[in-house]
């Protein structure tokens, strides 16, 4: 028996304990050996534990079992399982990891395997947890996904003979399945953070998608990928890991430059950049400021590591590989992705735009601080839309710092997502120091009434909100009371939208009685908020008084007669209403009388929804004899309520003679044959109801002939809904009738009238003569004949069609004999749909265009798609740009395109198709002979890619349009691609902007441009062209006759360059199109393209915006345009442009007779030079559209302006926002767009953006019946 050695235990006692203590063994089997300067063997950290808990116990005489070893702890020995007498001695040291700071090298240093340093961008990672969770019962309790997975870790455990390892992580978990979601995300980091078989197994399936562990480590991975989401530890400093790697990982990494990758598994990195440079020969640096890593230190075993954990499936690009730069270290700058691809897309392009639109992109609260991050610093966006997501308050939260920083936005909508109070209590906090938001759109959100009541006390003190929406909110009553309370302080808010609240008949009283104080109000929405009588004579009494309101939404709530006649009451007096809404409000005859005579007294409701109440033929004649009196209501809806005949005919007598009356609703009423007959004999003499809508009423075939010999006659109507009516063939025949002589319909529903094969031929007659009609329906009519036409055009963009609706569209695809155009662009289709519609295009026999653009795809959809094109016979247009197809699908279609004898254009923008795949189209387009249009822009192919092309264009003979923009081309490939225009004599459009071809690759360029007799249009932006560059331009453009259009904006021509280009203008002769914005032009330039000006016959259009021409150059343009005459469109925003310029160019305006579009916004003008501008357009005849947007300008000298235009003969329309508002047109009159956002002048504001935040996208399940078509005579399935 071996004598007891407790001691030779060593413990090492350390004030600075941070980690748990590690237990050792000796490396030597003779246990009375003591070299305290051998190197001991540590435990695994969870044999550490098990032993470190035994240890802790009062009595330590038992054994303690480990998998290969038995512990003996009152004599310190490990004894072997396999032979007893193979002895060692333990030791216990208590760690000090500040004093010796290190990190584990499997977890901080190993590079991932030699070959597969990372993913490629597909699926795996998260997909892998994704996978076990729709495996899950919907209502799955946390204590059962715990329990699966210990099970599941037992199981792995066993399999490696880490039974005892495995058997203790699975007590842990189950400590804590009964506890918090918080604590269980907790205790699985920290097993995590062990060192044991679970973290390498785990990343080893992760990495390799090893879709057989699912059921065993999905809900671990799920826990502690959820972990990341409900931990409030993200970070988003810059990080580090250590690496090993030999030169051909790092020549992968080199390679991969630019390129969007993702780790699958868990990545370990750490905030300590001193510790991880130490080790290794290559540090990676790791930007989080896209997508936040999890700071674990707190939960860690061991908390100075300072790790922060990247969640499985971490999308991420390398930026840049500096090779030996320090130590001879390598180091590797990384920057990570947002998880999904719009997100990072939208986030790349943050700062060169003003609207930021992410509706219904799956955003969750991690997208939110990315988003954030970005907010605190953008300077250039106005709007956001990141409605209908699954941003809940730590989202909020996030958004609500930034907007404490922001300066810029003005619209916010976060509509229809998982906010709560907590969120709307940040936000109301970020309201009080906020000073440029304007829009808030918070509908459908948990806000309540505590969210409701910050956002309250915000607005006690925000000076810049105008427009609040707080709809579908849980807010009650108090909060009603607190909004009240606001209004009656606040001077700003102009629109408030409550619907879909509590705020009951408590809630509207005090909102009545804020109204009678508030003066700047305009629009209130009080629809479904279960307002009864009480509330509505609140309301009532309120109108009586107020003088702001202009649109009042009470509809779904419980007003009923009492109610409804005390608001009738009120909009007698009052005197500002213009749109009231009492929609399903159990109104009936009395208060339908009590309405009409308000409508007779009434001067300015102009809008007026009745639908849903219990009008019936009283009511409607009650209302219809206020329609003789009232001289404002232009739109009525009486839909669905009891009107029959008696009603009708009520109605149709006073359409007679009401003269303003434009839309009419009567829908879903009883209206039959008889009063169907009398609307359509006062149509005859009606001349202003444009809209009517008789849907669903009980009109058949017997008196249906009256409505065709109305429209007939009839010269104002353009929408008529005749939807669920009867009117059979006699119907149809007499609307056909019409259809040959009314010239003024555009919209006809006809759909469920049972019309057959003679209507139906009879209407199909009608609309090869009519001209108006674009829009009929005849949907579920008995046509089986003539009448038939099959759809050949179907476009379902931008409707979130994923696998199924994918699938189901293929499947149609294959049995449609009609459809020739499918759009399917901006969908969620990935390679597995994508493959079933190539399947569909190897049988189909019509399509002949396809756009499957801003989808998911990427090379396995390619190659489907490109197998299939050597067998389709009939695709001509095939756009897949916007997906991820690498070179592998690249050059899958380019092997497809050189046997396919029919495509003719092919779009592959902003794909991933590097320099291999550009060789491989290039060597497709020397055998291809049928493509004409080809647009490779926003890919990578670089130099090589680039003379692939160009060695292609020497042959090939059909292509006319390419577009090779933003690919990394330099001189090289710019050179390659110049000595194939000096052969090619077809290539009529060529794109090469946002390149680097430099001045080398321009020069090669203009001297192939002094031979191509084929060239019209040739963008050359952005290419860092110098003077040197531009020389050699101006050089070409005095002998080439062919160029059209040509655009150098963004590069470095400056004056020098200029002047030659102006130059060569005076004897150019056919240049028409001249882009010459963003590139450092001053006076002296300016000064010689206006003397270009004065000489050139053939310039139509000259952008110099963004330059900095400035006084003398203004000068000079304003002088060339006294003489030019054809010059029609002049862009000069941005030029630092004073009101002496100004007044010199609206001088040249009296005398210019072809200038169309001049451009001059965002310069220096203030009143004096806009008056000027004034003057000018009362005598010039030929401007159409005039930007002065971003100026100086009051609100007094834009009236004036606008009164500038009533004397000008040749424009009615202003349009104060850049768009065409509506207004008459005289004969012989022309519209116009002026417009004057952003001045001083506060009289022009923007139209309202307001989504409809809780639209469907189109639902796949209707594709079927449309393509499924058919044979002619065949009665169609149901």
């Amino acid at each position: 028996m071996v004598e007891p050695m407790t001691n030779h235990m060593v413990k090492v006692a350390d004030q600075h304990i941070m980690s748990p203590p590690q237990w050792y063994s000796q490396p030597t089997s003779n246990p009375r050996s003591i070299n305290e300067k051998e190197e001991w063997t540590k435990y695994s950290d969870i044999e550490s534990e098990i032993i470190e808990e035994a240890f802790n116990k009062t009595n330590q005489t038992d054994l303690v079992e480990l998998d290969n070893y038995w512990i003996d702890l009152t004599q310190s020995l490990q004894i072997s399982k396999s032979d007893k007498n193979q002895q060692r001695q333990i030791k216990r040291i208590l760690n000090n990891r500040n004093g010796n700071k290190c990190l584990r090298e499997e977890r901080f240093f190993l590079p991932l395997p030699i070959g597969k340093p990372f993913n490629e961008w597909s699926h795996g990672g998260y997909w892998f947890i994704n996978e076990w969770q729709q495996k899950q019962l919907k209502n799955i309790s946390n204590c059962d996904k715990v329990e699966q997975a210990a099970n599941g870790i037992i199981l792995e455990g066993n399999q490696l003979g880490k039974q005892f390892d495995a058997q203790w992580i699975a007590q842990k978990l189950r400590a804590v399945k009964d506890k918090d979601e918080p604590e269980i995300y907790k205790c699985c980091i920290k097993l995590y953070t062990y060192d044991s078989f679970l973290y390498s197994l785990l990343n080893k399936t992760l990495r390799e998608n090893d879709r057989t562990k699912i059921d065993t480590l999905g809900p671990f991975c799920y826990y502690l990928y959820y972990s990341w989401y409900n931990l409030g530890t993200r970070t988003t400093m810059k990080v580090y890991r250590g690496a090993t790697l030999g030169p051909d990982a790092i020549e992968q990494y080199k390679r991969a430059v630019s390129d969007q990758k993702c780790w699958f598994g868990f990545t370990s990195t750490s905030k300590a950049h001193d510790v991880a440079h130490i080790f290794g020969n290559t540090l990676f640096i790791i930007d989080t400021s896209n997508s936040s890593g999890l700071d674990i230190s707190s939960y860690s075993n061991i908390p100075d590591e300072e790790e922060v954990l990247l969640p499985a499936g971490t999308k991420f690009t390398i930026q840049e590989v500096d090779s030996g730069s320090e130590n001879r270290k390598h180091r590797i700058f990384i920057k990570l992705l947002a998880k999904y691809n719009i997100l990072q897309q939208k986030l790349e392009r943050i700062n060169s735009t003003s609207t930021l639109e992410l509706h219904r992109t799956a955003l969750d609260n991690i997208d939110a601080e990315n988003l954030s991050q970005a907010l605190k610093v953008n300077q250039t966006l106005t709007i956001i839309n990141i409605c209908s997501n699954k941003i809940s308050d730590e989202g909020a939260e996030a958004i609500a710092e930034a907007l404490k920083l922001n300066q810029t936005l003005t619209r916010l909508y976060l509509a229809s997502n998982q906010i709560s109070a907590k969120g709307g209590e940040a936000i109301g906090d970020a309201l009080k120091v906020n000073q440029t938001l304007t829009v808030l759109v918070l509908a459908s959100n948990k806000i309540s009434d505590k969210g409701a009541e910050a956002i309250c006390n915000a607005l006690k003190v925000n000076q810049s909100l105008t427009d609040l929406y707080l709809g579908k909110n849980q807010i009650s009553c108090k909060g009603g009371e607190a909004i009240a309370d606001v209004l009656k302080d606040n001077q700003i808010l102009t629109s408030l939208d409550l619907c879909g609240n509590q705020i009951c008949d408590k809630g509207a009283e005090a909102i009545g009685n804020a109204l009678k104080v508030n003066q700047t109000l305009t629009r209130l929405d009080l629809a479904s908020n279960q307002i009864s009588v009480k509330g509505g004579e609140a309301i009532a009494d309120a109108l009586k008084v107020n003088q702001t309101l202009t649109t009042l939404d009470l509809a779904s709530n419980q007003i009923s007669d009492t109610g409804g006649a005390a608001i009738a009451d009120g909009f007698k007096v009052n005197q500002t209403l213009t749109t009231l809404n009492l929609c399903l409000n159990q109104i009936s005859d009395n208060e339908g009388a009590a309405i009409a005579d308000a409508l007779k007294v009434n001067q300015t409701l102009t809008t007026l929804n009745l639908r849903g109440n219990q009008i019936s033929d009283n009511g409607g004649a009650a209302i219809a004899d206020a329609l003789k009196v009232n001289q404002t209501l232009t739109t009525l809806n009486l839909r669905g309520n009891q009107i029959s005949d008696n009603g009708g005919a009520a109605i149709a007598d006073a359409l007679k003679v009401n003269q303003t009356l434009t839309t009419l609703n009567l829908c879903l009423n009883q209206i039959s044959d008889n009063g169907g007959a009398a609307i359509a004999d006062a149509l005859k003499g009606n001349q202003t109801l444009t809209t009517l809508h008789l849907r669903r009423n009980k009109i058949f075939g017997k008196r249906s002939r009256s409505i065709g010999d109305a429209l007939r006659v009839n010269q104002t109507v353009t929408n008529f809904n005749l939807r669920v009516n009867k009117i059979y063939d006699k119907g149809g025949e007499s609307v056909s009738n019409a259809l040959k002589d009314n010239q003024k319909l555009t919209t006809l529903n006809l759909e469920t009238n049972q019309v057959s094969d003679k209507g139906g031929e009879a209407i199909i007659d009608a609309l090869n003569v009519n001209q108006t009609l674009g829009t009929l329906d005849l949907r579920r009519s008995k046509i089986f004949g003539k009448g038939c036409e099959p759809l050949t055009k179907l476009d379902l963009a931008s409707n979130q069609i994923c696998d199924k609706g994918g699938e189901i569209i293929a499947a149609a695809l294959k049995v449609n004999r009609s459809l020739t155009a499918l759009v399917l662009a901006n969908n969620r289709l990935s390679d597995y749909q994508t493959q079933a519609i190539a399947d569909a295009l190897k049988v189909n026999q019509t399509l002949t265009t396809l756009n499957l653009g801003r989808n998911q795809v990427s090379d396995k959809g390619g190659e489907a798609i490109a197998d299939a094109l050597k067998v389709n016979q009939t695709l001509t247009t095939l756009n897949l740009c916007l997906n991820q197809i690498s070179d592998n699908g690249g050059a899958a279609i380019a092997d497809a395109l050189k046997v396919n004898q029919t495509l003719t254009t092919f779009n592959l923008r902003g794909n991933k198709v590097r320099q291999k795949g550009g060789e491989a189209i290039g060597d497709a387009l020397k055998v291809n002979q049928t493509l004409t249009g080809f647009n490779l822009g926003e890919n990578k192919i670089g130099d090589k890619g680039g003379e692939a092309i160009g060695g292609a264009l020497k042959v090939n003979q059909t292509l006319t349009r390419l577009d090779l923009a933003s690919n990394q081309i330099s001189a090289k490939g710019g050179e390659a691609i110049a000595d194939a225009l000096k052969v090619n004599q077809t290539l009529t459009v060529l794109v090469l902007a946002s390149n680097k071809i430099s001045d080398k690759g321009a020069e090669a360029i203009c001297n192939a441009l002094k031979v191509n007799q084929s060239l019209t249009d040739l963008h050359l932006g952005r290419n860092e062209i110098s003077c040197k560059g531009a020389e050699a331009i101006g050089n070409a453009l005095e002998v080439n006759q062919i160029l059209a259009s040509l655009d150098l904006c963004g590069n470095q021509i400056c004056d020098k360059g200029a002047e030659a280009i102006a130059d060569a203008l005076k004897v150019n002769q056919t240049l028409t199109r001249l882009d010459l914005a963003s590139n450092q032009i001053s006076a002296k330039g300016g000064e010689a393209i206006a003397d270009a000006l004065k000489v050139n016959q053939t310039l139509t259009t000259l952008d110099l915006a963004s330059n900095q021409i400035s006084a003398k150059g203004g000068e000079a343009i304003a002088d060339a345009l006294k003489v030019n005459q054809t010059l029609t469109v002049l862009v000069l925003a941005k030029n630092k442009l004073f009101d002496y310029e100004i007044e010199g160019i609206a001088d040249a305006l009296k005398a210019n007779r072809t200038l169309t579009h001049l451009d001059l916004a965002s310069n220096q003008m203030s009143d004096k030079g806009a008056e000027a501008i004034g003057d000018a357009l009362k005598v010039n005849q030929s401007l159409t559209s005039l930007q002065l947007e971003s100026n100086q300008i009051s609100s007094e000298k834009c009236e004036a302006i606008a009164e500038a235009l009533k004397v000008n003969q040749t424009r009615t329309i202003l349009n104060r926002n850049g768009d065409q508002s509506s207004g008459r047109e005289g004969k012989g009159e022309t519209r116009a767009n002026f417009c004057l956002q952003k001045n001083w002048g506060k009289g022009f504001s923007g139209p309202e953006f307001y989504p409809n935040y809780e639209s469907d996208a189109k639902n796949c399940e209707i594709i079927p019946p449309l393509l499924h078509q058919q044979e002619p005579h065949q009665q169609p399935e149901n």
